[in-house]
């Protein structure tokens, strides 16, 4: 074996021999080479940077802030950092896809690379890992690191779909995919996850975890149980922020614009069970998956913001979705329970699923599915807020046409729920029969003959001197589009402004027309 002690004249950028030296640095910052032997290498004093080369070798930082190398084609190595802030450096094969796992073996750090070119790291008061997965398809898996003295993980996935599987870790981890559709999942330390270039998906962890999507269409991840997060979709077009609630708990979520000169972020938070807040920035979606219990989500105004979608899943129980406030587009499905579901001013598509629901579906022309069991599909606020009536030139009858769609409307047990105090119609008097043929002080009408359009049916009311009615609905067939409607109107019998509320598209006979009854309007 070789012995050699680095001076002022050779300490900088040296290699050694390929046999077995033992090579000893100086005071100062030095950087050792070891050559292609079993080599012994200490840095002494000073911020050193000690690189192995082939062999197996024992790298010792001593005191100094050191980095202790292992590069793609080492041996299996041993470090020891010694005094000082010390990193464990390992540098992957270019492009080959390397699977690294690092746990902890009492009290030394364990570093294996399990496929390629297997090597063994075995690291001891070191207590930064930087792994630098320059390309290829790398995957990083970190168990508990209880017990040694490693403190913050950094690493860099580089080109290629790379995976951080990190859910076991005790320590921080700054992680960052580069580019490629790279899998992130964080750990039980305090961790940041950039994502990159690509379509990633990143997974926060059970402290607060910062979150940041970079290019590309990304999923930002919050699962029950975690900690606080700060989000950030970056410049995609369509980054999702999935939340996933406490399974048969009874979450109650809040969704809400929070401003500030510096950005248009957006809070979301848990208010009851274990509460969290969620500090959202350039994102585009919400994906709200409540797998079962009551729950709840409030979604108010998010102007301003970069959300253009929220969808929210209630699972099982009683849910409730409340999205009165916002002008976002909702897409909901209650699932199993009786929910209540309320739309925006957006085009809404709310599905009750199975149970007794309630479907509102608010301003936009929304598609309202009740699914099996009795619902109730109610119609409040301005109905002529979705735009400005047309005049039909034939009748002299203004039409807003701006239906909702519903497409599993089931006469023989759903209703049309119709607001009292914002409809002005105080108690429901029904009738129906062909336009020619009705009578009396009527404000809820079905129609059994068909007509080309909704003018059309409403001339036909108006020209009836046996109506008496004022403001009500009328239910007619639509020969033109072979389906059932709901209609509102100012005025039956003085040919006042229409908005036709919904499109029945499952009801495709004049016959049904008969079906109806009064049980299917109720007041609300």
């Amino acid at each position: 074996m070789a012995t050699i002690k680095t001076s002022k004249a050779t300490r900088s950028n040296t290699r050694f021999t390929n046999g077995p030296d033992l090579i000893v640095g100086t005071e100062r910052n030095d950087t050792l080479n070891g050559g292609d032997g079993n080599d012994t290498m200490k840095g002494a004093g000073g911020n050193d940077r000690v690189i192995g080369d082939k062999g197996d070798d024992k790298m010792y930082g001593d005191a100094g802030n050191d980095t202790l190398v292992w590069n793609n084609g080492d041996g299996s190595d041993y470090m020891y950092g010694g005094a000082g802030i010390d990193t464990v450096e390992i540098n992957d094969a270019a492009a080959a896809g390397d699977d690294f796992v690092l746990k902890a073996q009492g009290n030394v750090a364990v570093f294996d690379r399990i496929n390629l070119g297997k090597f063994t790291v075995k690291s001891k008061q070191s207590e930064i890992f930087q792994i630098n997965a320059s390309g290829g398809d790398d995957r990083l898996t970190v168990n508990s690191l209880a017990g040694t003295d490693v403190r913050l993980i950094n690493f860099f996935g580089g080109a290629g779909n790379d995976t951080l599987e990190a859910a076991a870790s005790t320590v921080n981890i700054f992680a960052s995919g580069g580019a490629g559709n790279d899998i992130l999942k964080s750990g039980l330390g305090k961790d940041t996850l950039s994502g990159g270039e690509g379509d990633d998906s990143l997974v926060g962890g059970k402290e607060l975890d910062v979150m940041l999507g970079g290019g590309g269409n990304d999923r930002l991840v919050w699962n029950n149980g975690d900690g606080s997060d700060i989000m950030n979709g970056g410049s995609g077009t369509a980054d999702v922020i999935e939340v996933t609630d406490a399974a048969n708990a009874g979450d109650s979520f809040v969704i809400n614009a929070a401003l500030n000169q510096f950005a248009n972020n957006v809070t979301f938070d848990r208010v009851n069970l274990v509460p969290f807040r969620l500090t959202i920035d350039d994102a585009e979606q919400f994906d709200v998956k409540a797998s079962g219990g009551d729950d709840k989500l409030e979604v108010n105004s998010l102007a301003g913001t970069d959300f253009t979608l929220v969808k929210f899943a209630g699972g099982e129980g009683n849910d409730t979705l409340d999205a009165a406030d916002t002008a976002v587009a909702v897409v909901a499905l209650g699932e199993a329970g009786n929910d209540l579901m309320i739309g925006g001013a957006a085009a809404d598509n709310l599905d009750g699923g199975a149970g007794q629901d309630t479907l509102i579906g608010g301003g936009g022309q929304d598609t309202l599915t009740g699914g099996v069991d009795s619902d109730t599909f109610v119609y409040n606020g301005n109905v002529f807020a979705n735009g400005t009536p047309v005049l039909n030139v034939a009748t002299g009858i203004k039409t807003l046409n701006t239906p909702d769609i519903l497409g599993d409307f089931n006469i023989a047990q759903d209703k049309f729920g119709l607001d009292a105090s914002d409809l002005g119609i105080g108690q429901i008097n029904f009738v129906k029969g062909k336009s020619s043929d009705i009578a009396g002080p009527a404000n809820v009408i079905v129609l059994t003959d068909g007509f080309a359009n909704a003018a059309a049916a409403a001339n036909e009311i108006a020209k009836n001197d046996k109506i008496t009615g004022d403001v009500g609905v009328f239910s007619y067939f639509n020969t033109t589009l072979g389906i059932s409607r709901l209609v509102f109107s100012k005025d039956l019998s003085d040919r006042g402004d229409i908005s036709v509320l919904s499109n029945l598209t499952n009801q495709t006979n004049v016959g049904n027309q008969n079906q109806f009854s009064v049980n299917n309007f109720s007041l609300v």
